[in-house]
């Protein structure tokens, strides 16, 4: 029995232009702006063999330094002045950090009406999006015990008894992935939520509740982290370059970053179902990619000329491109030429 597993969606959405604005990138909702889909690029180069997508991620990564703060942590700095990273931003848009990390999103809590045991009534829900296999699926909780409010405004904690509002002072988070440990756990809004919308840390406003995060207005305010973005693409190159000569902690991260990529089944028509996988980030797409290419024995590779990181299956490839190698054949036979 053969199974095929297609790539059929691994769409990506992006601006053609972004600005830097609160130490965040935000792209310009002005200027053209829609859904591509760069594993179409990637299929496309396999093909022939030639750049693969992440190639440009791992160019612009190769810029980023990690200096160490006082408490330990790495911070980025940036070898460039930010209009590189607006142009790479509107070549393949963010890295979708918020998608990656984020399992699941629950925003404080509003007035509801909702059906139960087939009666109506007004209570204090708290709206969630749970982050499954082609994208978000939409809940929620209902918090007892509750007093009558009016539909659609927030529900404030002082309206409820002292026990309601202990039981519920938790629930407005996150449950997010956290690279640095390697593991799950939850976290405020305020930091979940608002590292990527400036404008609204907390969650409260109703663009928050009513645009999912896979849906097209849930860009028009999403935005990333200059830091958060630049230490993401430190990390990829970290990860591909470490993981091409074996190393088991590097191979470890890299299925971390694979991760959110998820098999869903779709069906068209009379057609017999297909699998697909489907991938919530580009920054996934491209780990996915990369990690294709590892098992076909692809390596990511420092140009002995430029420096440049490419990737290749060939043991013998020392060059990036054919300009370092005909660079490094006129040095060699100057070399010779002065013994």
């Amino acid at each position: 029995m053969t199974a095929s597993v297609e790539f059929v969606s691994g769409r990506w959405f992006k601006f053609s232009e972004y600005f830097f604005e609160d130490a965040n990138i935000h792209g310009n909702v002005l200027t053209q702006h829609g859904w591509y889909d760069p594993w179409e690029l990637y299929w496309a180069s396999a093909g022939n063999d030639g750049p693969r997508p992440y190639q440009s991620l791992l160019d612009f990564g190769s810029k980023v330094r990690l200096d160490i703060s006082t408490r330990g942590r790495p911070v980025p700095r940036f070898e460039g002045d930010v209009q590189e990273v607006l142009s790479w931003c509107s070549e393949w848009g963010l890295l979708g950090l918020f998608h990656q990390y984020t399992l699941m999103i629950r925003f404080p809590a509003r007035w509801r009406e909702v059906t139960i045991d087939g009666e109506k009534g007004i209570y204090p829900w708290f709206e969630q999006y749970h982050r499954i296999a082609g994208g978000w699926h939409e809940g929620g909780t209902i918090i007892y015990p509750h007093p009558q409010g009016q539909k659609e405004q927030l529900w404030e904690r002082a309206e409820v008894d002292e026990s309601a509002a202990r039981r519920s002072a938790t629930m407005a988070e996150a449950i997010t992935y956290v690279p640095e440990y390697g593991h799950f756990g939850s976290a405020p809004l305020v930091h979940a939520w608002g590292h990527y919308f400036p404008d609204n840390r907390t969650g409260d406003s109703d663009d928050a509740v009513n645009h999912r995060p896979d849906q097209e207005l849930f860009w028009y305010d999403y935005s990333e982290p200059l830091d958060e973005f630049l230490l993401a693409a430190a990390r990829f190159v970290k990860i591909t370059t470490e993981a091409s000569v074996g190393n088991q902690n590097a191979l470890s991260s890299l299925q971390d970053l694979v991760s959110p990529i998820t098999p869903g089944i779709e069906r068209f028509g009379n057609e017999k179902p297909r699998l697909k996988w489907l991938s919530p980030s580009l920054l996934a797409s491209f780990a996915m990619m990369f990690a294709l290419d590892l098992t076909q024995g692809y390596r990511v590779l420092a140009c002995e000329v430029c420096g440049r990181l490419f990737s290749s299956s060939s043991n013998r490839v020392k060059f990036c491109s054919s300009r370092c190698r005909n660079t490094a054949q006129k040095r060699a036979y100057r070399t010779r030429k002065q013994k």
